[in-house]
């Protein structure tokens, strides 16, 4: 799924009764779990649905709920609307708001921001706009160059875990670093779903004005959930373009591993150290 699916699936399951909820969970997971909230729930239909049209598609999520959702996000559609016109509606919504990195910060923001530290929202609309590009570089889609978001002496280091072996390989420069991060979704075939969450996302600023921020989620290769993934980001607002942030540094570290759950950076006390 798209980040921009993700959130908009998890606004319409926080909407809808409890029972509803557990059984779309039932459902997904082939009652393989057992949910103790509906949190819980909610991570688990993400993570098992095989897409947002597969989910939207279940019959306990009714054309009649379906309509009171688009209505509900002030969306116009026709009352004798077929419950696939609706899904098709309600994904080209989540998807209509890509998020861009000039957004997260006014342009005009200087370096020295009055602020001490970034705000939840930077991080999470940063982490949302990343993965939804590495998405499209995925799926051969992309209109953005990858490079342009790195700083040109940026650092990315990538470690692949498995039981057996581990990988490690690191690039310097803006051109290098790019070609890294192709290589890995194109290559590789990976795909990296972040939980968008305040659970799956954190930032902070450091003394001399640097934004990091960290992020968690599942590992997917060749449509196969194969782990999850720690990633972590050093942002600095460009001056010669228009103060937007741009990429200084990254680590990201995919583990094989089996997932019941979206991760949470609560799990994973290396990256919370870091943070």
């Amino acid at each position: 799924m798209l980040p921009g699916e993700i959130t908009g699936i998890r606004d319409l399951l926080s909407r809808l009764e409890n029972d509803v909820v557990y059984a779309l969970a039932d459902t997904a997971t082939k009652r393989a779990l057992a949910f103790t909230s509906v949190n819980d729930a909610i991570d688990a239909i993400i993570l098992h649905s095989e897409s947002a049209y597969w989910l939207l598609n279940r019959k306990k999520l009714t054309r009649a709920l379906l309509f009171e959702y688009l209505n509900a996000r002030k969306i116009p559609v026709s009352g004798q609307a077929e419950k696939s016109a609706l899904i098709t509606r309600a994904i080209e919504l989540w998807n209509s708001e890509p998020q861009h990195i000039s957004a997260v910060v006014s342009p005009t923001t200087p370096c020295s921001s009055q602020q001490d530290s970034p705000t939840p929202e930077m991080g999470l609309k940063f982490t949302q706009w990343f993965y939804e590009m590495l998405y499209s570089i995925h799926k051969q889609s992309a209109t953005t160059k990858l490079s342009e978001q790195f700083w040109r002496d940026a650092r990315l280091k990538i470690t692949l875990n498995s039981s057996d072996a581990t990988d490690c390989q690191e690039a310097i420069g803006a051109e290098e670093a790019a070609n890294l991060l192709h290589l890995l979704l194109c290559q590789h075939g990976f795909l990296l779903n972040p939980n968008i969450s305040s659970n799956g996302v954190r930032e902070r600023k450091d003394p001399h004005g640097m934004v990091i921020i960290g992020v968690c989620g599942t590992a997917h290769q060749y449509d196969n959930c194969s782990g999850i993934f720690e990633q972590i980001f050093g942002l600095i607002q460009d001056p010669h373009f228009d103060f937007n942030w741009k990429i200084k540094w990254s680590e990201l570290r995919i583990t094989q591993a089996t997932v019941n759950r979206l991760p949470c950076l609560n799990d994973l006390p290396e990256l919370q150290a870091l943070l």
